[in-house]
């Protein structure tokens, strides 16, 4: 029996490979968070048809989507979610971690012909929904501290005015300059008839 052998060609780009996964999950208190993960790797130059032959073309489809998403997942549930979406150092922390999941306990432990070369954690941000409530939350906020300040503002004003006034009523008393007033309208009320009588006389 004769048998034909027939060979298939397949390419391989050994030029490095983004492979972006987008996540919709929650933070170490609850919150929900929103973000894209990428791993960048290239199959090593000469071990393609190793490669092939142990995992096919689609070798992160197949052996490392599903590893991958666990690795990020497992590492951004740790943190808080004001860490996650404020601090750039939390996110270099995130990055790290999940890369040496994916070398160790992925690539070297399934013996994987490929070189990683980074993975890269996106901008994490709360579903759009929940931006625009903590926007209105920090709105009404301010709008609170503004009334207060100016309230605060008004009764500092409206208190010296009060002293200065009990002041100065403290000090026309000390000089009695009330009393000498009411002895004038007196003493003015009682000279008018002596002055009239002055006039009738013949």
């Amino acid at each position: 029996m004769n048998v034909a052998l027939t060979t298939n060609v397949i390419d391989v780009d050994i030029r490095p490979i983004q492979n972006s996964e987008h996540f919709d999950i929650i933070s170490a208190e609850n919150a929900p968070v929103s973000f894209d993960a990428f791993l960048i790797a290239n199959v090593i130059e000469g071990r393609s048809p190793e490669l092939i032959s142990k995992y096919g073309p689609n070798w992160y489809a197949n052996n490392a989507k599903e590893a991958f998403r666990t690795f990020v997942r497992e590492e951004v549930q740790r943190y808080p979610l004001f860490q996650l979406t404020t601090d750039p150092i939390t996110r270099a922390k995130l990055q790290d971690a999940i890369a040496k999941e994916v070398q160790t306990k992925l690539i070297e432990r399934q013996g994987i012909p490929v070189q990683l070369n980074r993975v890269v954690v996106g901008s994490i941000l709360p579903p759009k929904g929940v931006v625009e409530q903590t926007t209105q939350m920090i709105i009404q906020e301010l709008r609170k501290i503004t009334k207060v300040e100016f309230q605060k503002a008004e009764e500092s004003r409206e208190k010296p005015e009060k002293q200065r006034g009990i002041a100065d009523r403290a000090y026309r008393e000390s000089l009695g300059l009330t009393a000498p007033d009411r002895t004038c309208r007196r003493s003015s009320g009682d000279a008018l008839p002596r002055f009239h009588n002055l006039y009738q006389k013949p």
